[in-house]
């Protein structure tokens, strides 16, 4: 019985583990008969043919059987960083300004105060992250992740293009970020 339980341990393995056993198994049921003698395995090739073939069978079936959620965590995440850069072209004019701000400065990283209302509705949406337990109330680090800052640069003029306010107001509302942001009254 305990053999069973620890054959059926083989179903837990990872993907990479079980294609490598589908891998190996095709290679040793399928060498060329002069490869086969060369490598000295020719003669346990036919003498267990039929349990390398159920074993590369059974590694092929467990193998596709873990692709399928590997598959969907896959879609996922593809799916969520969509959704996340569609939310780009419903900025509020604040939250514009606080991604406008960061790709002006080329700057990934901010630290607003844990309470800024601006950086919290960018976090709701997926366009700001903020790490565990670093920081202070008045200063916490808030990081644009990395798929959106690279899509954020590559499509920087056409961003940077449309600001909801006149230019004069952009660049002072960058400066008033700029002193909320580097402020050290704390």
């Amino acid at each position: 019985m305990s053999a069973w339980i620890d054959w059926l341990k083989v179903i837990q393995l990872q993907p990479r583990f079980l294609f490598g056993f589908w891998f190996l198994g095709g290679l040793i049921l399928f060498l060329p008969i002069g490869i086969a003698e060369t490598l000295g395995i020719q003669e346990a090739r036919i003498g267990l043919r039929s349990w390398i073939g159920f074993g590369t069978l059974a590694a092929f079936a467990f193998w596709l059987v873990q692709l399928y959620p590997e598959y969907q965590k896959y879609r996922a995440a593809r799916m969520y960083r969509k959704q996340v850069i569609r939310a780009l072209s419903a900025l509020c004019p604040e939250e514009w300004v606080m991604l406008g701000y960061c790709l002006d400065q080329n700057q990934q990283t901010i630290t607003p105060s844990i309470a800024d209302s601006v950086a919290g509705a960018l976090l709701a949406r997926g366009l700001l992250e903020r790490p565990t337990g670093v920081g202070t109330l008045l200063a916490w680090p808030h990081t644009i992740p990395d798929f959106v800052w690279d899509y954020l640069k590559a499509h920087r003029d056409d961003f940077l293009r449309n600001p909801p306010f006149p230019q004069e107001q952009i660049n002072a509302r960058f400066n008033g970020l700029h002193k909320h942001l580097h402020r050290h009254d704390f």
